[in-house]
Order: structure tokens, then sequence, then C-alpha cells
């Protein structure tokens, strides 16, 4: 009788183990939004320039990007790191998070991938991968994923 109480008793404590996974796997799915922004001048305090735009997806806001960092990489100039702090509030204004994020953009592709985490507010620490094409003009389109983002 024990034998099949333990036997029993292991076998729900593996379907447990085994169903943990599933479940968080679900619950950290990357945050997906896509965003476009555009050249809204020099500062703030902090910042050598700035864009500002909105975002869509799995949540829907505004955007504002600090570049902290612009310096060429290659000699010819071509390609370019950047450092950045992507600020994203709801539709009403409220704060909901910053991604510091770094990484390089290419002249010639017109593409820059950067990465990073949440500094500050939700997702607090989680992962960042930032991708953008530039369109021209000023004006920049591209996605943003937060890793690990949806038990927050």
């Amino acid at each position: 009788m024990n034998l099949i109480k333990n036997l029993t008793f292991a076998t729900l404590a593996l379907g447990l183990v085994f169903q943990a996974p599933a479940k968080q796997a679900a619950n950290s799915s990357p945050l997906r939004l896509t965003f476009e922004k555009s050249f809204a001048g020099g500062g703030p305090a902090g910042y050598l320039f700035h864009f500002a735009g909105s975002f869509d997806g799995d949540l829907t806001g505004t955007l504002f990007t600090g570049v902290r960092v612009l310096e060429p990489v290659d000699r010819k100039g071509n390609i370019l790191h950047l450092e950045a702090d992507y600020v994203f509030s709801d539709a009403h204004g409220n704060y909901l998070f910053t991604a510091s994020v770094a990484g390089n953009s290419n002249a010639h592709t017109g593409k820059a991938v950067l990465v990073g985490e949440v500094s500050g507010g939700a997702y607090d620490g989680a992962q960042v991968h930032v991708e953008f094409d530039d369109l021209g003009g000023g004006t920049y389109r591209g996605t943003v994923r937060v890793m690990h983002a949806g038990g927050h």
C-alpha cells in the first residue's frame, strides 16, 4: 500500500514539475512593440539629441528616445555606436518603463541593432532587443522586444 502511495505521489510530483516549465514559458513570452519616431531636436539635459514617436503592439503609447552617445566606429563614419534611453509612456502620458540600450547603426543598410535592459519602471531588469530602419528625413521605424516580461 505504501508503495502505491509513494508511486502515486511521485507521479503527481513529476506531473507538476513538467507542467511548471510549460506555464512558465507561457508567462515569459517577450513583450513585443513596434514604433515610429522622428528627430525632435537637441537635448534635453543628459542627451545629445532626442526623438519623439509612438508605439503599439502588446502596449500602446508614446515614445521618447534620448541619445546619450553617438560616435563613429569606422574611419569613414558609416558605422556608428550609439547609446540611448527609450522611455515608454501609455496613451495617457503615464510612465511605463525605460529601456537603456547600446549598439551600432549602419549608414549603408540604414539598419541598427541595440541591446540592453529595462533600467526603470515595469519590467525592471528585463533584457531588451531593439532593431530599427532609417526611413529617411529623420524618421525611423522598428521593433522592441522585452524578454521575460510576461509575469509583470
